[in-house]
């Protein structure tokens, strides 16, 4: 049984406890000290009906707010009005100016409702009327139309990290069934204190951090997710002084407050960590993006002496077109993490291995969600631990994307029963949990191996201290046989980064946890990665930018230079054949140059051709130096352990090279 519609639950609150705190919003001024403005349930109520009293029902009304009180009025006075709200953020630069018009394009709104500071920007939707909710009449005493489950309560537009943004339809009876089965994945009650930063207009902010506390009655602190990326620590200074139990947020925000714990966290104080206390938080949400086992980690180290328990982890997976939750784990089990063997991952049966890629699991479909995968290429369901493509199906799943009616996403068929969400992520099912391995439009795909950009982001970015976190791209080269192409910031307030050591930084890291051999790594200004409003890098956006000459990096390596020779070195000289561009060291292993598997099996053929002496492709990957292999070329000539004399090649004198 599905609950009550927002509408209904906030009317009940609004008569038997006016005078609770529903939401806070924080502010921050010069001196970084948080301003409180806390909204009741009667507040709430009243001003949300001053909204609907002057919008038409069944029409469509984008929200033009930024984070903050005036967005969350808007919004229900939307609902109240039997309206069809379409939030969007406030646009702050020219990107920003043309997603907001794409989607008031798209959604041809009747009413644009908007901050006053953006009203009369009526070129991005002329023909709405606009209306700024501080102009409206608090006084009236409209009576909020009882919603119809079956009725539109909004366009959730996505993130826009794959590809333009498109309006997901969602019922107030999605919205109802992806609240009842948060609650029990959660185990949320009315004793929880939630504090969430993020974006109120996508899935997770606007579900789980605006609708989600109203539905069950308890009180939210809420903070702009710019205030958070200035100074990331706010968010965890907030959970203390609000004694929250609930919060949540992307992989990246987790690994952001991991890097500056050291910044001003810790003092030296009995407890390790100044200030903070984390120990009533007992569900800290991780969605949206890949988790990694590293931010875990990371995480738990910097704030378990505040009392962080991981424990408290919760890793989740959803997207928009479910309306948020699809699985998640036990509520106070914290993360299983398992490592797989990476090639068993290529479209295979995902097989555990001890020194493998470790995966966390996204736990159990939620309650009223059914989760298959299915061999994208032949549509068949796959068993237990077989990689393919997560479909999802359920009383979550939208109706649809907005006047896209044949869209093959949520036409997914294996029965005669209704058909399932087509999710575009890869994954496999293990003892019912689920486990996302990646987006399959985003993967790399070199000499028939399949790798995950996620897996190459996530060690780029701590290949060096001055690189920023969450903020690297990775994509394919521009023909198929290229290495992938890795973008990534440099960090703010860096003073004459070494960019030439950071970019050998990132080759050397890639190469070492991958066996992968980049084609180009381009070193960028803070900034220049681009996002989605969520903080999702487009990769797709980035890869364009660059290729168009738009992105301007400070630093282009480029693999395509020709081969240096290197001294009387045989090993060195041969491996800058095969790894152009790279700053060769003959201490440094032949793997952490870039060699990969191809580049070894090559190197192999040409020894023995060159030198008649055998060396494994296991050897050559297994970190050995060009100094210890010359030592190992000469030892195995000097003792005869060589192959059959070369027939077709003749030695080279490498010293006149």
């Amino acid at each position: 049984m599905t609950s009550e519609p927002f509408v209904a639950r906030l009317r009940h609150a609004a008569l038997t406890r006016p005078d609770d705190t529903a939401f806070t919003f924080l502010t921050f001024g010069d001196d970084d000290a948080p301003a409180e403005a806390p909204i009741s349930y009667g507040d709430l109520d009243a001003r949300a009906r001053s909204v609907a009293a002057a919008l038409p029902a069944g029409e469509r009304v984008l929200l033009l707010y930024p984070p903050g009180l005036d967005y969350i009025v808007a919004l229900l006075g939307c609902f109240y009005a039997g309206a069809v709200a379409v939030p969007t953020y406030p646009p702050f630069n020219a990107t920003s100016i043309d997603t907001v018009r794409r989607i008031a394009d798209d959604s041809r709104p009747a009413v644009v409702l908007a901050d006053g500071l953006f009203a009369g920007g009526d070129s991005l939707a002329p023909s709405a009327r606009w209306l700024c909710v501080d102009d409206l009449d608090t006084a009236a005493t409209f009576e909020p139309r009882p919603a119809d489950v079956d009725t539109v309560g909004l366009l959730q537009y996505t993130s826009g990290s794959t590809r333009h943004p498109r309006g997901v339809v969602l019922s107030h009876k999605n919205l109802a069934a992806n609240s009842d089965a948060i609650r029990a994945a959660f185990a949320l009650s009315a004793d929880d204190r939630a504090v969430i930063w993020l974006p109120p207009y996508h899935d997770m902010g606007l579900i789980g951090g605006v609708l989600q506390p109203l539905q069950w009655g308890f009180p939210c602190v809420l903070m702009s997710p710019l205030d958070f990326l200035r100074r990331p620590l706010r968010w965890l200074e907030a959970v203390t002084r609000h004694r929250a139990t609930v919060t949540g947020a992307p992989d990246f925000a987790y690994s952001l407050c991991a890097a500056r714990a050291g910044d001003d966290a810790l003092a030296g104080t009995d407890s390790g960590v100044r200030g903070l206390d984390l120990s009533e938080l007992r569900l800290a949400f991780l969605g949206a993006e890949p988790i990694r086992p590293a931010t875990l980690a990371a995480f738990s180290d910097a704030f378990g002496p505040a009392g962080f328990r991981p424990s408290s982890f919760y890793p989740c997976y959803g997207l928009a077109e479910s309306t948020l939750l699809v699985s998640g784990a036990a509520a106070g089990s914290g993360a299983r993490v398992t490592r797989y063997d990476p090639a068993s991952l290529d479209g295979g049966i995902a097989s555990p291995a001890d020194d493998g890629r470790p995966l966390v699991s996204c736990g159990v479909p939620a309650p009223g969600s059914e989760v298959v995968i299915v061999d994208p290429l032949t549509g068949q369901p796959q068993p237990s631990r077989h990689v393919g493509e997560i479909w999802v199906r359920g009383a979550s799943v939208a109706e649809g994307y907005f006047e896209a009616p044949g869209s093959e996403t949520f036409a997914g068929r294996l029965d005669e029963g209704a058909p399932f969400l087509r999710t575009g992520d890869l994954g496999f099912l293990d003892d019912r949990e689920l486990v996302v391995t990646g987006r399959r439009d985003d993967v790399i795909i070199q000499r028939g191996r399949n790798i995950y950009p996620q897996d190459l982001e996530g060690t780029a970015e701590r290949a060096h201290p001055q690189l920023r976190i969450g903020c690297v791209a990775a994509f394919p080269g521009s023909a198929q046989d290229d290495g992938p192409v890795i973008v990534a910031e440099v960090s703010r307030g860096a003073v004459d980064p070494p960019l030439a050591e950071m970019a050998a930084a990132i080759r050397g890291a890639i190469a070492e946890s991958h066996g992968v051999r980049l084609a180009t790594v381009a070193l960028a200004p803070p900034g220049a990665v681009p996002k989605t409003s969520s903080g999702k890098v487009r990769r797709r956006q980035c890869r364009a930018l660059l290729a168009d000459g738009a992105l301007s990096p400070l630093l282009l390596d480029s693999a395509d230079g020709g081969p240096a020779p290197v001294g009387d070195s045989y090993a060195a000289t041969e491996l800058a054949r095969r790894c152009p561009g790279a700053d060769i060291d003959r201490d440094r292993s032949l793997v952490a140059h870039g060699l990969d598997s191809l580049g070894a099996t090559e190197l192999a053929n040409a020894i023995e051709a060159d030198l008649g002496v055998r060396v494994s492709t296991e050897e050559l990957l297994g970190g050995i130096t060009p100094a210890e292999l010359d030592r190992l070329l000469d030892e195995r000539r000097d003792t005869g352990d060589a192959a059959e004399p070369p027939l077709r090649r003749q030695p080279r004198t490498w010293s006149s090279v």
